[in-house]
């Protein structure tokens, strides 16, 4: 069997003043050196800028992906209507979440797309993609519903190719795109290369169509506008890795898979943004009209390059339970991040807008990074008493700034208003949180002690009797669940 990295060879195999002589002349440049990195990669190749190589990581032409995409969770009541106006308005690709469909949606489909002969229809469930033929698209959707990594699920991806992989003229594969762009690259030309190498092994001729979906790993519930920002990049990124089908996913799509709450003015909104994404990135900005983009890039051909032998070993080597066990893991080690806010996403472990209030629950349908913080804030926002908060500062207040928007930020995670006020102009709060300098907690010590309230925290790593110590790297998530509990049960 040859191996991925021989299939994977890059460049010619060549002393590099060759290799520079043949790129000055193909670039018509004097000189080379400020346009080419001297880093030698795996096999004694070089990186180019070249358009033309002997064996190289770019791919076999695809159709250019002209066609906008919608995507139902949560079923309108007027599902008739939204499916005809999004096919008057160019929609071509539809995507559907199984577990919300019941056999009057399925027929009411088949009636409307019947007569549409260049229209796709993809049904999502947890761990499965199936198209309109009723074909199983191979994917590694399992890693990525864990939080695993690229390398990961392409691996089960590959597991999957070969344990479904039949003489057909048509494969079929799908991955998951999330915000990360250049990696989303990467990945799509990895998938692509895999499968192509999967066929070569395997002796079998067909085309290979490939399917984009979104990964919703770092979508959020609150400021649910930025989700716009997160499909965006995902179906750019999702045009320029060549694929064949890309799903575009509306704002509020979350809403749709985790609460169930019908919300027909952000629906309708969300439908739209999902449609115009589609056509605007496609056709306006001409995003899948060059083939293979990516082809030549040093950073790009090198990361595709690794994440089809790292994803090729860990197929070959691992079997499906262990590649799982280590999405899992890969996961729980995000959310750590998360939680000691080494990860932030702004507006969910920071930076929080208390002026957005959500009355809802959240049913875990995937993993995502924010979903921990977002249960704590809507925990307390069901709660029928809120604490009030109150800095207590002492010192100049521009040395504080610093702590003070620390100390806001901190507590703003719960949705909860925070106050300020000095030492001596204190007045009672359920939560107050002193903040100094390190050198200005010894000299009000007394004082500070002095202050009455259920709830004392102290900015900074200090410590003092009676209050708990707040401050960077410690584990955010912990201090406030612990504090949400105790408010709740009073």
């Amino acid at each position: 069997m040859t191996s991925i990295n021989e299939y994977l060879k890059t460049e010619f195999n060549t002393q590099r003043e060759q290799w520079e002589n043949h790129l000055k002349k193909e670039l018509k440049l004097d000189d080379v050196s400020t346009k080419t990195s001297k880093k030698v990669l795996d096999g004694g190749t070089w990186p180019t800028l070249s358009t033309s190589r002997v064996e190289d990581c770019s791919l076999p032409v695809h159709e250019s992906w002209k066609k906008a995409a919608q995507t139902y969770a949560r079923i309108p009541a007027n599902f008739e209507h939204c499916l005809q106006e999004d096919l008057a308005q160019g929609v071509k690709s539809f995507f559907f979440h199984s577990e919300f469909l019941n056999t009057n949606h399925k027929n009411l489909i088949e009636k409307l797309l019947s007569n549409e002969k260049d229209v796709e229809v993809f049904f999502q469930n947890k761990t499965e993609v199936i198209n309109s033929r009723g074909a199983l698209i191979a994917s590694g959707i399992e890693v990525d519903l864990l939080g695993g990594n690229n390398i990961q699920e392409l691996a089960l991806m590959t597991q999957n190719l070969i344990a479904s992989l039949k003489n057909t003229t048509i494969v079929s594969i799908a991955v998951t795109l999330d915000t990360h762009f250049f990696k989303n690259i990467a990945k799509l030309r990895a998938a692509k290369l895999l499968t192509l190498k999967v066929l070569q092994e395997s002796e079998v001729k067909a085309a290979v169509h490939t399917v984009a979906l979104t990964s919703f790993k770092e979508w959020t519930l609150f400021e649910r506008y930025s989700n716009m920002l997160r499909n965006d990049v995902s179906v750019a990124s999702a045009y320029m890795g060549g694929a064949d089908s890309v799903q575009s996913s509306g704002y509020q799509i979350l809403f749709d898979l985790e609460t169930q709450v019908a919300d027909e003015e952000h629906s309708e909104r969300s439908f739209r943004m999902a449609r115009n994404t589609s056509h605007i990135l496609a056709l306006e900005s001409m995003l899948g009209v060059v083939q293979d983009p990516a082809h030549g890039s040093y950073h790009l051909e090198n990361l595709t390059s690794h994440y089809a032998s790292s994803a090729w070993e860990m197929m070959r080597t691992k079997s499906k339970t262990e590649i799982l066990d280590e999405a899992r893991k890969s996961g729980d080690a995000q959310v750590l991040q998360m939680k000691n806010r080494k990860t932030v996403l702004a507006g969910i472990n920071d930076y929080a807008d208390v002026k957005e209030v959500l009355s809802v629950s959240s049913q875990a349908h995937s993993f995502r990074l924010a979903r921990d913080f977002e249960n704590l804030r809507l925990k307390m926002t069901s709660l029928k008493k809120k604490p009030e908060v109150q800095i207590v500062l002492h010192g100049d207040y521009a040395n504080l700034s610093a702590r003070i928007n620390f100390a806001k930020n901190y507590f703003e995670i719960l949705g909860l208003k925070v106050n300020e006020s000095t030492l001596a102009g204190h007045t009672k709060a359920d939560v107050i949180i002193a903040c100094s300098t390190d050198e200005g907690y010894g000299e009000v010590q007394e004082k500070l002690k002095n202050l009455n309230a259920p709830y004392k925290f102290i900015a900074g790593k200090t410590t003092l009797e009676g209050f708990t110590s707040i401050f960077a790297g410690q584990d955010v998530y912990a201090v406030l669940q612990d504090f949400v509990t105790k408010w709740g049960a009073q």
